[in-house]
């Protein structure tokens, strides 16, 4: 079974959206990590076959933009390998069938660098006494390196996804 590019996968993981309009009927946006892209193409087609105006936004590492550079040019891309302390969404090339979902539901991509992500972590484990992998602080890391998004008034949901980290990164952070 592929990690991400494989429709059971998918389906899997659009039970987090659904979980989320659940508990939070009146949501307007979320945000979430994107690497190949399976955790992004669920989660969107679950809530927006259910609520078509929220906003799903995914976060990308700014040095594998892979998703965000292929929705933009109309056709998968590579990215050129570099290094993201976010090796769960550090991906040169998202799947075929996650990229065809992202591109029609997906409202925006957005980018977070390795800095954001480590404060993120940092906060998250200080304050909420939370182990979130790098990958899975990214959307919450844009939110908070973004303002965020202070004074609007929208209902706002960021998956925090993973625990694996590695003890020696975890005492590096």
């Amino acid at each position: 079974v592929h990690a991400f590019d494989d429709p059971d996968v998918i389906a899997g993981q659009g039970t987090i959206g659904l979980e989320l309009l659940e508990d939070l009927p009146d949501l307007d946006r979320i945000y979430l990590p994107v690497g190949g892209g399976g955790l992004a193409a669920g989660v969107a087609i679950a809530v927006k076959s259910r609520r078509p105006k929220v906003k799903i936004i995914g976060v990308e590492s700014k040095a594998f933009p892979a998703m965000k550079e292929s929705v933009a040019k109309g056709s998968l891309q590579s990215v050129k390998k570099g290094y993201s302390i976010a090796d769960g969404i550090a991906v040169k090339q998202p799947g075929k069938l996650t990229y065809e979902i992202a591109s029609k539901y997906l409202d925006d991509i957005v980018l977070i660098d390795d800095v954001s992500i480590v404060k993120t972590m940092f906060l998250l484990m200080e304050r909420a006494k939370l182990v979130v992998e790098p990958a899975g602080a990214a959307s919450l890391a844009y939110l908070l390196s973004n303002g965020g998004h202070a004074g609007k008034k929208d209902k706002v949901a960021t998956i925090l996804s993973g625990g694996n980290v590695d003890m020696y990164l975890l005492g590096q952070v």
